[in-house]
C-alpha cells in the first residue's frame, strides 16, 4: 500500500540530543538514512523528513514582533550582519530558525535578517509574542535545496534536452492555492548539457538560462518525485533526525482543498497517534459515511503509474453508533475501526482534503514522534 521504504538510525537516538545552551554550534542531532524505491513510469509523494546539519544552537533572550535576541555568553554569538540571509551568487543557502522547545516547538521560519545577536524571521506579518518563547532553544538550519539534495542522486535522470523532454525526472512542488486535484504549481528538470548556462535544475516555464539550484526545499512539504524512465529507481535521503515533535500549520480555505502534508517522524505513525482530530487539523463528522468530513488521503507509491488516485481515505466520525466514534476508511465498513493504522511513513507524502470553511481557520497541527516519548517517560 505504501512507498517502499527501508530506515536506519545510524545512531543511537539519544547518544548526541540537541543542546539548550548558548554554544556557536550544536552537538550532532542522530544521523538517519532512507532510502526510497520509486517504480518505472511513475509519480511517488515524498517529503525530506531528516534536515541538514545545524550550525547554530541557542537560547532565546526576548523576542519582539519578528524579532529573536539570543542569550550571548562573551562574544557569543558574533555573527556579521545578515550572516544568514539568503543572496544569490555570493550567499546561496537560505537558512530557517526552528525553535527546539516551548509552545512553538518544531515550527520554522525563514531568516530575513540578523545582526551580531539577533535574528529577523519571515512570519508574513505575524509576530512571536505571546507565545512565551523566552529561554526556550533554537537552532539554525540550512534548508535542503535542489542541488544540495537531489543533482548527486543517482536516481535522478537528466534531460539532454534543455526544453526537459525525453527519460528524466521531475519534481513537482504544489502551492497552497484553494481547491482539489489541482496541478503542480512548480515544475522541476536537471538539464546536463553545456549549452544555455550549462548544467542545473530548470523550472518548467521559465527561461532556459535560469538555473534554480539553490530553490530550497521545507522539512515538512510533501512533493512529487516523476520518474519517467523504463527502470525503478531508489532515493537515499540522509540527513539528521528533528529531535522535536512534528509540526504542521493546517490552514483552511473558502473551498475544499487539498494540503499535501508530511512528517519529520522516522517511524511510521498511526492515525490516532498523529492527534489530526485533537490538534483541530482536521475536523470529524455525526454522518458514519463521511459526510462533510476532512478527509485524509494515502497515495501507493509502490504501484506504477502517474497521477494515481488515492487508495485509502479515511475520515473521523463522532457519532456513537456502529462502535462509537474512531477513524473509518471509505469501503472499509462502518464498524471496522482504522485508528491503529499508520498512514504517515517516514519519507511519504499524505494529501488531507479540507472542507471548504468561510472562517479562515488555522490550527498547528503537532504531535511527538514515539521515540521522543518514550525519553520523556
Amino acid at each position: 500500500m505504501y512507498l517502499h521504504t527501508r530506515n536506519w538510525i545510524l545512531l543511537p537516538l539519544f547518544a548526541a540530543t540537541a543542546s539548550v545552551g548558548t554554544a556557536i554550534t550544536l552537538e550532532t542531532d542522530p544521523m538517519g538514512m532512507l532510502e526510497l524505491e520509486v517504480p518505472a513510469q511513475s509519480d511517488a509523494l515524498i517529503s525530506l523528513p531528516l534536515h541538514r546539519t545545524a550550525v547554530y544552537s541557542g537560547q532565546i533572550a526576548t523576542v519582539e514582533g519578528n524579532r529573536i535576541d539570543l542569550v550571548t555568553t562573551g562574544a557569543s554569538p558574533d555573527w556579521s550582519e545578515d550572516e544568514w540571509v539568503y543572496v544569490a551568487d555570493t550567499q546561496p543557502v537560505t537558512y530557517y530558525a526552528l525553535f527546539m522547545s516551548g509552545d512553538l516547538e518544531g515550527c520554522y521560519y525563514t531568516i530575513s535578517g540578523n545582526d551580531a545577536d539577533s535574528l529577523e524571521l519571515d512570519l508574513e506579518a505575524g509576530s512571536l509574542e505571546g507565545y512565551g518563547l523566552e529561554n526556550q532553544a533554537l537552532q539554525i538550519v540550512p534548508y535542503w535545496t535542489l542541488g544540495t539534495f537531489f543533482s548527486e542522486q543517482d536516481a535522478v535522470t537528466p534531460s539532454a534536452a534543455i526544453t526537459g523532454l525525453g527519460e528524466r525526472s521531475e519534481l513537482h512542488f504544489y502551492d497552497q492555492s484553494a481547491g482539489v486535484d489541482l496541478a503542480a504549481s512548480t515544475v522541476f528538470y536537471y538539464y546536463d548539457g553545456t549549452a544555455f548556462g550549462g548544467e542545473g535544475w530548470r523550472m518548467r516555464g521559465d527561461s532556459w538560462t535560469e538555473i534554480h539550484d539553490d530553490y530550497p526545499i521545507a522539512p515538512d512539504r510533501a512533493f512529487g518525485f516523476r520518474n519517467i524512465t523504463d527502470s525503478a529507481v531508489e532515493l537515499l535521503l540522509p540527513g539528521q533526525v528533528q529531535m522535536t515533535q512534528s509540526t504542521f500549520v493546517i490552514e483552511g480555505r473558502e473551498i475544499d482543498s487539498d494540503i499535501r502534508v508530511a512528517t519529520t517522524s522516522m517511524v511510521p505513525v498511526s492515525l490516532a497517534d498523529s492527534k489530526l482530530l485533537e490538534s483541530g487539523a482536521v475536523e470529524g463528522t455525526t454522518s458514519i459515511t463521511g459526510l462533510d468530513a476532512d478527509l485524509v488521503m494515502v497515495m501507493d507509491n509502490s504501484a506504477a503509474g502517474f497521477d494515481k488516485a488515492a487508495v485509502g481515505i479515511y475520515y473521523y466520525y463522532e457519532g456513537a453508533s456502529f462502535g462509537g466514534p474512531g477513524w473509518r476508511l471509505k469501503g472499509g465498513g462502518f464498524l471496522s475501526l482504522m485508528d491503529s493504522v499508520e498512514v504517515f511513513q517516514p519519507g511519504q507524502g499524505v494529501l488531507i482534503r479540507k472542507v471548504g470553511d468561510t472562517s479562515g481557520s488555522q490550527a498547528l497541527w503537532q504531535f511527538l514522534p514515539e521515540y521522543l516519548s518514550s525519553d520523556l517517560d
